[in-house]
């Protein structure tokens, strides 16, 4: 078949309104240490990763995001997408793949924050094939916030750590490796 602008234009329409909703799911994780004493005091951001909420416990909202060092003084607070940064822990992490589930608790966040946040909708990366589009969210570009589009160009790669074989999906999406 063949595709006009107009098709193009819904096709992109329709990514757009996935990214706006997949927006509601993510997280910026931040390490805060408190400022040097000749400051005016409060806490400064040390370090960020992107996480996503991926299950709601009933007590807590869990999320998934890179392992990230918290110093001893330091606090980890969570932004969501209503704008407001609460504070989030560290339930578990696996330190061969450098990835951490964190936890919100639930009771921590105010009525106006559940119109706006929401549990993601995840699926299996076992059936995708190469030439699917994809969404990169959260922080690929090395800052938080950012989005890119793209496809899988390969679903045979993998790597190898001390707990087995992971397999990749790589995307053509250009990316950081801050993010």
């Amino acid at each position: 078949p063949v595709l006009t602008v107009d098709d193009y234009r819904e096709m992109n329409r329709a990514l757009v309104d996935v990214a706006n909703t997949l927006n509601r799911s993510m997280v910026e994780i931040s390490v805060q240490v408190p400022q040097l004493e000749d400051t005016e005091g409060g806490f400064l951001d040390e370090d960020s990763v992107a996480g996503v909420i991926f299950e709601d416990n009933g007590a807590e909202l869990l999320v998934a995001g890179r392992s990230i060092s918290v110093p001893e003084e330091g606090a980890l607070k969570a932004r969501l997408a209503d704008g407001k940064s609460y504070n989030i822990t560290v339930k578990r992490q696996d330190t061969n793949l450098g990835i951490a589930v964190y936890a919100i608790a639930k009771n921590a966040l105010p009525d106006t924050a559940w119109g706006q946040i929401q549990t993601a909708a995840l699926g299996s990366s076992g059936g995708m094939s190469k030439g699917e589009v994809v969404l990169a969210a959260g922080s690929p570009f090395g800052y938080y916030g950012g989005l890119g589009f793209g496809i899988i160009s390969s679903n045979r790669e993998s790597v190898d750590r001390a707990d087995g074989d992971y397999g990749l999906l790589c995307t053509d999406i250009g990316g950081s490796s801050a993010g």
